[in-house]
């Protein structure tokens, strides 16, 4: 069962679509150009690291080779090439995670969710993803991170929204203002 939440009232627009008008197709197409990397990760256990990963592709109908090619390379990026037939409870949870983020990339989103995205990986592991997610955004994908990581905020070279006593408030990027806030 797919359930689906509408606005009741306004709009809300994503990659141009206006979600509420949208056609249940468009719907559809519009959830295939968002990755999306949940806290939880999950990850299905009745699969290898190869199957989790290539999930998204098969269910939109790409071929066999184009998901065996994508999901290599992604593999070798993320340092996982010797995993790709573990099942995720023979993995570290940095290596679920990176599992999570590969699920996440193999469609090449225009718009990626990521939610504590660097939790449960090593500092190394968790600054090599800001650079990956970095490189994506410079590369046109927009990236939005929630996190608590408050490091991971202020490092990062672009506008963060923060979420303090609740309030709003915009934290300049590091390279402009130093982490200070607006």
């Amino acid at each position: 069962m797919h359930l689906e939440v509408l606005p009741d009232e306004g709009q809300v627009e994503i990659l141009g679509v206006d979600v509420a008008s949208a056609k249940r197709r468009q719907r559809s197409l519009l959830r295939q150009r968002i990755g999306f990397i949940p806290q939880d990760l999950r990850l299905l256990s009745e699969l290898d690291v190869f199957d989790n990963i290539a999930l998204p592709p098969r269910l939109s109908g790409t071929g066999a080779e184009t998901i065996d090619l994508e999901i290599r390379s992604i593999l070798e990026w993320l340092g996982l090439s010797h995993k790709k037939h573990a099942r995720p409870e023979e993995l570290s949870g940095g290596e679920r995670q990176r599992v999570a983020i590969a699920r996440a990339l193999v469609m090449r989103p225009a718009l990626l969710l990521a939610d504590e995205p660097t939790n449960a990986l090593a500092e190394r592991q968790g600054w090599q993803l800001v650079d990956a997610l970095q490189a994506l955004s410079r590369a046109g994908t927009t990236v939005i991170v929630a996190t608590h990581n408050e490091a991971l905020m202020r490092a990062a070279p672009y506008p963060a929204i923060a979420l303090e006593n609740g309030r709003l408030t915009v934290v300049a990027p590091a390279a402009q203002g130093e982490g200070e806030t607006q």
